[in-house]
């Protein structure tokens, strides 16, 4: 039985949206607005994985109330960042993904996301815990947005 993955706690109407929904609307708003920037495709792309880390059995904790302290915007920063190796053009979009709550940092002090991606302890990225932690975490979280979504795909230079 296929796991249920949510963004956020319960609404006051008592839904509680998945990442899946989640995603997919802000990745819609994201194509939107940037098409009036001729950036369509790279806002879609930082909408796509922005909320990446919720994927994670770490992030459900919190919306359980079972942890605190989960950084769920780095992890999206991270697998962009380790897919997108070598391109510069990913560079902005990993700052946007990383920076979405708590403002941009530079990718120049941004190794820890490489290591979030290739560590398999949880480290703590800007003060908090990484939502994912080491390959096997990503992938297990990648493997679910592309059930979720099957049309993504990387094909940025």
């Amino acid at each position: 039985m296929q796991k249920t993955y949510y963004a956020k706690s319960i609404l006051s109407n008592g839904r509680q949206p998945t990442v899946k929904e989640h995603l997919t609307r802000v990745a819609e708003l994201a194509r939107e607005y940037g098409a009036e920037l001729s950036m369509a495709d790279a806002a879609e792309l930082a909408g796509r994985l922005h909320d990446f880390g919720k994927y994670g059995e770490l992030f459900q904790k919190l919306l359980r109330d079972e942890v605190r302290g989960v950084n769920h915007a780095a992890c999206g920063a991270a697998l962009l960042a380790q897919m997108g190796r070598g391109k510069k053009g990913f560079i902005p979009i990993v700052e946007a993904i990383r920076g979405h709550h708590d403002g941009l940092v530079s990718c120049d002090s941004a190794e820890e996301l490489k290591r979030s991606y290739e560590y398999t302890g949880r480290l703590e990225i800007d003060g908090r815990q990484a939502a994912l932690a080491g390959e096997k975490e990503y992938r297990a979280a990648f493997e679910q947005l592309l059930r979720d979504m099957p049309e993504f795909c990387l094909s940025r230079d």
